[in-house]
């Protein structure tokens, strides 16, 4: 099975910490004006590997909205833990 650089990252990186891992997508219009969007690449990958087999997806799909100075910044968080292998 072919993975990117990314999904393997996350794997090296659940490897040498507790095997679990977290990232967070937001997109949304900053305070400063202009749009934002960050944790996209890092979001899809964990998705990828828990339809993949290799990860185990905890709990459900977090949604929240950050406001500030009247702009708002749509946020979904996943956490995602390694699969334990028999």
């Amino acid at each position: 099975m072919k993975l990117t650089k990314t999904e393997q990252a996350i794997l090296d990186h659940m490897a040498r910490r507790y095997g679990r891992y977290s990232a967070t997508s937001s997109l949304g219009h900053g305070p400063e004006g202009g749009k934002r969007k960050s944790g996209q690449r890092e979001f899809y990958a964990c998705m990828s590997l828990v339809r993949k087999g290799l990860a185990v997806q905890e709990g459900e799909l977090y949604r929240h909205t950050i406001y500030n100075r009247g702009w708002g910044e749509h946020c979904t968080e996943i956490s995602i833990k390694k699969r334990e292998t028999p």
